[in-house]
């Protein structure tokens, strides 16, 4: 199969060069997440939108250089899946792809395979390891035993392809018996000085060169196909290549601009050699280190990775290693800490009934002052104030000071009421949609919805009766007849437009009305008049100079 363009991420580099230099850890590959959502993988630093993860995932390597994976998903999920990502056994997100298209779809009773396989730059395929190598469809190698895929006649033919194998069916379509080389009618061969035989070649028909002086003289020659012409009357550059008999047909020429030839190269003729010098060309011990924060690197005789390791939140506000950097993610969480922390020289200090306070280099006390009950009484002092217990002196004088043996009385639908010793309630009693529709009781009050409701009732009970309205229009039906109210606009001097209903009579309008006027073009003061109406519309003359608003009241059925 052919490998993935898998994009590995930082964290991936880094894990791949911990385990070239020794490291401890191993890359194990234990998990694949999926998503649907089409992503940037050159940008992204995690997985978007992801479905889910894929923990049944097993893998080998099937060569130096390239590492053979394989997920199953054996659940009762339903999804498609456009991209994924693959995650190692401590959580790193190693590598991503995403295309446009589904990559494969999921069925509740389908148990999918997504195998691949991914190329590695140096030949570090050994140093991979998987969570799960219960099941594997590696491709096939001379050292792997696995899946494989036929070549075709034209792969076999063309001798290119590394990866594909060949059937006896088709070996036999291309293989040469030994006692048809060298014979008539069978394969030719090439002798000791790698030429094919004299003896097995055709007659050959040397390639003649003409220098005719104009067209007409070319086509006359008595030239054969391969012959060259080099004519005096065009450019010498130009030359005629004859591609088939006769001669004399000028489409049979083929016309060729060949360029001069290079005179030198980069300043230098002769047989000509160049080295790294000449070009400027960077050796290949040279070499790029890292510094500081900048760790990787090496002779430029390979690709090398530099890395800068980041500091996470945790490490950013411990403030103990001096080899990783903050990224904006970490230092947020630094600058969010110290805006949680109050400086020392903020002050607290008390305002209206509020005394006590300062700066906060040490803990203050803030005190409200607590009025007695004669404090309260007095009502002398603005600078102390009433707790509950001074409060219950201030409402019992109140208390003292009503009559409480005063009545409220009621009348008309009002009832309730009595001596203000205890709570009253005054009720007036609401009348149902029945009493309203009655008008029998005297003794209830009519409330807005009783209202509404009885002149919906009332309404129901007219024929195909009807409202609709909008901010501009309102259109009622009772019985066969439609009321139409709307608005519109007509041009100014002598103008005539059309206003459609905002409904089509379905038989006929029998009226209407806008705004009065005569139907007279000479008299500019004259108001919009009503010239013509029909069942869907109405015609409108406007003698006036400028165009006008109008409401138009239109009645049929």
């Amino acid at each position: 199969m052919e490998a993935l363009p898998l994009k590995i991420t930082s964290a991936g580099m880094a894990a791949i060069v911990s385990a070239e230099e020794g490291g401890l850890d191993a890359i194990t590959i234990a998990e694949v997440g999926i998503t649907n959502t089409p992503f940037d993988v050159e940008t992204a630093l995690a997985l978007p939108d992801e479905i889910k993860r894929l923990a049944m995932v097993s893998g080998a390597a099937v060569d130096a250089n390239t590492v053979h994976l394989t997920a199953r998903d054996s659940s009762a999920d339903e999804y498609e899946f456009s991209g994924f990502g693959i995650y190692l056994a401590d959580g790193t997100l190693f590598g991503l792809y995403s295309q446009d298209e589904a990559i494969l779809g999921k069925s509740p009773v389908s148990v999918p395979f997504l195998a691949f396989d991914f190329k590695l730059s140096s030949p570090i395929a050994e140093l991979f390891t998987f969570g799960d190598a219960n099941f594997l469809n590696p491709p096939a190698t001379t050292q792997t035993r696995g899946v494989a895929k036929l070549a075709s006649l034209e792969e076999v033919q063309a001798g290119v392809d590394s990866e594909k194998i060949v059937t006896p069916a088709l070996l036999k379509a291309v293989y040469v018996a030994l006692e048809m080389l060298g014979v008539a009618n069978g394969v030719a061969t090439l002798g000791a000085d790698g030429k094919l035989a004299l003896a097995q070649r055709p007659p050959i028909d040397p390639i003649n060169f003409w220098f005719p002086e104009s067209e007409a003289e070319m086509l006359d020659l008595a030239a054969s196909v391969g012959d060259w012409a080099i004519r005096g009357d065009t450019d010498p550059t130009e030359i005629y290549v004859l591609q088939a008999e006769p001669a004399s047909d000028l489409a049979n020429w083929l016309s060729l601009n060949i360029p001069a030839p290079v005179s030198s190269v980069n300043g230098k003729v002769g047989a000509v050699v160049l080295n790294a010098a000449d070009l400027d060309a960077v050796p290949k011990t040279r070499q790029v280190k890292g510094g500081g924060l900048v760790s990787g690197g090496g002779a430029l005789d390979e690709d090398r990775t530099l890395t800068v390791a980041i500091a996470s939140a945790a490490e950013a506000l411990a403030a103990e290693i001096n080899n990783k950097a903050l990224t904006p993610a970490s230092l947020a969480g630094v600058l969010m800490a110290i805006a949680a922390r109050v400086p020392a020289s903020r002050t607290i200090s008390g305002g209206g009934l509020v005394s006590g306070g300062g700066a906060l280099d040490e803990d203050r006390t803030l005190t409200v002052a607590i009025a007695s009950a004669a404090e309260a009484l007095a009502a002398e002092i603005s600078n102390k104030a009433v707790v509950p217990a001074s409060l219950t002196s201030i409402l019992a004088s109140i208390a003292a000071k009503v009559d409480s043996g005063r009545k409220i009385n009621t009348s008309g639908l009002a009832s309730g009421g009595g001596t203000l010793g205890a709570d009253r309630t005054i009720t007036v009693p609401a009348a149902s949609v029945a009493e309203v529709a009655a008008m029998s009781s005297s003794t209830k009050a009519v409330t807005p919805a009783s209202l509404v409701n009885l002149i919906n009732s009332i309404l129901a009970q007219i024929p195909n009766f009807s409202i609709s309205y909008t901010s501009s229009t309102l259109v009622v039906r009772i019985g066969g007849a439609i009321f139409q109210v709307f608005s519109g606009s007509v041009a100014g001097n002598a103008n005539t437009a059309t206003l459609y209903y905002p409904e089509t009579f379905p038989n006929t309008c029998f009226g209407a009305w806008i705004n009065g006027g005569l139907p007279n073009t000479e008299a500019q003061e004259n108001s919009p008049y009503v010239t013509n109406r029909t069942a869907s519309y109405i015609s409108v003359l406007n003698a006036i100079g400028t165009t006008t608003a109008v409401q138009v009241l239109a009645i049929g059925r």
